[in-house]
């Protein structure tokens, strides 16, 4: 079985473009460092007989981003947010 537990810090910023009370639009973009603290996975052997450990084979530290552009619509006691997200990892999750 495959695992992997990580620790992440987002960083993120929101830009208000225009709107009012009720409806809104918003721009956004995030920064988010990881370290991973604990990774252990198999890998399958060339002959495909056998799985083999990889622990060493992950990467420890790693950065995810993304940008947004999002909708906030006030409903009552409710806040919507629609809109499309873009996140994209930085680095492989192997070395």
């Amino acid at each position: 079985m495959n695992e992997n537990l990580q620790l992440s810090i987002p960083l993120a910023m929101e830009y208000r473009i225009a709107g009012n009370r009720t409806t809104s639009f918003h721009l956004a973009a995030n920064i988010q460092p990881s370290w991973t603290i604990h990774a252990s996975g198999y890998m399958i052997s060339t002959n495909y007989k056998k799985y083999l450990p990889v622990e060493n084979l992950y990467r420890r530290y790693n950065v995810n981003g993304g940008l947004e552009f999002f909708v906030n619509i006030h409903a009552g006691l409710i806040d919507f947010q629609i809109g499309p997200q873009i996140r994209y990892q930085l680095l492989s999750n192997t070395t």
